[in-house]
């Protein structure tokens, strides 16, 4: 399975896909509806290096990894 085929397909468990609700800039965290359609709150979002965060836009897909133990975005993808 390649691509988002994997991810809808179930293909790995610890990983989900869900659609931006909320984004704080404050604490650079989204408020998060899964697929499944499970609410999350502030789901805090991997970055590229130190100090650089991306507003994630309501409506943005994403893909949620639980592999820390929490959920945390660690990127986004078109759907």
């Amino acid at each position: 399975m390649h691509g988002a085929a994997a991810l809808s397909r179930g293909g790995d468990a610890r990983w989900e896909q869900g659609d931006v609700l909320e984004y704080n800039s404050g604490t650079h965290t989204c408020r998060v509806r899964t697929h499944t359609g499970r609410p999350l709150n502030d789901v805090p979002q991997m970055k590229p290096s130190s100090g650089e965060y991306s507003h994630l836009r309501t409506g943005t897909t994403v893909v949620i990894s639980y592999d820390l133990g929490f959920p945390m975005i660690i990127g986004t993808i078109d759907m």
